[in-house]
């Protein structure tokens, strides 16, 4: 995996893990979700992979993350069209 794909996923992975806490407790996250969305959407821009259908995207994400996600959500299936968020 080269070291722009790889940003790419720590991105993703920040951004999917900070989308998870703040819908826990969303008075309790102190994270800045659009700033979070903006460096995902950076990071796998400069990747090339913002239009790669989401199976795609999920099988290079479990080569860092095997089993990624751990439960099913919605924003995270297969009917979605793409893996990242758009700027």
């Amino acid at each position: 995996m080269d070291n722009l794909t790889r940003a790419a996923v720590t991105a993703y992975l920040r951004l999917w893990v900070s989308l998870h806490v703040g819908l826990a407790d969303p008075h309790s996250s102190e994270v800045n979700l659009t700033e979070v969305a903006q460096e995902a959407n950076a990071a796998m821009g400069a990747a090339g992979v913002l239009d790669m259908p989401l199976p795609d995207w999920l099988a290079i994400v479990r080569e860092v993350v095997p089993g990624f996600p751990a439960s099913s959500t919605p924003a995270m299936s297969a009917e979605s069209t793409g893996p990242g968020p758009r700027a």
